[in-house]
C-alpha cells in the first residue's frame, strides 16, 4: 500500500469483508482502473477493469505493472 502510495497512485484496501464479487462491484463503482487482488503467499490476479485482462503477478511487482501499464514508467 505504501508503495503504491508513493508512487502517486490511489490506492485503498478491503477492510468492509465484502466477498470477491462485492470488491469488484465497489471498484467498478468508484472507477478503479486496476484491481490487485491478493493471495497471501506471494501472488496477485491483477485485473485491468477496462478490458477485463486478468493476470498473475507477483506481489511485489503490483505497482511497477500499473504503472508500466499506464506509460508511466
Amino acid at each position: 500500500m505504501a508503495e503504491a502510495r508513493h508512487a502517486r497512485l490511489n490506492a485503498q484496501m478491503e477492510l468492509a469483508g465484502r466477498s470477491r464479487k462485492g470488491q469488484l462491484k465497489q471498484a467498478d463503482r468508484l472507477a478503479a482502473r486496476y484491481v490487485a487482488l491478493l493471495d497471501g503467499n506471494g501472488g496477485a490476479v491483477l485485473k485491468d477493469m477496462q478490458s477485463g485482462d486478468q493476470q498473475e503477478v507477483a506481489t511485489a511487482e503490483v505497482v511497477a505493472r500499473v504503472l508500466r501499464d499506464r506509460g508511466l514508467r
